[in-house]
């Protein structure tokens, strides 16, 4: 297996959306103390959180599978924002812009 190197905008991409899965704990409660969403937003929004952490490791560690199960979810995200009616482009930028990126060095990846 040959060493890949990763693109600085791939590392920088990564680690923000590493610290911002830091903030998305603070949202949840406050989401749901406010009781502004339904009761099964919470636990969802926490597990798509575990898991496109995850992938954010799989791409750091310029993984395809990694990247294409994070679009999946960025994919299911908006859908899911959109049908409770909070579709909100900064809160899905990072991600999305993610999504563009990880398509332009999708060759670069194992």
């Amino acid at each position: 297996m040959k060493q890949q190197s990763r693109p600085a905008l791939i590392t920088i991409l990564c680690a923000m959306n590493f610290l911002g899965a830091f903030f998305q704990p603070v949202r949840v409660i406050r989401l749901l103390t406010t009781s502004q969403l339904e009761a099964w937003y919470g636990p969802y929004l926490s597990m798509v959180t575990v898991a496109l952490l995850i992938c954010t490791a799989g791409i750091w560690m310029m993984k395809r599978r990694a990247y294409s199960v994070f679009v999946a979810l960025v994919g299911l995200q908006h859908v899911v924002h959109y049908w409770l009616g909070r579709w909100d482009s900064a809160f899905l930028f990072f991600p999305t812009l993610m999504v563009i990126v990880g398509a332009f060095y999708f060759r670069k990846m194992d």
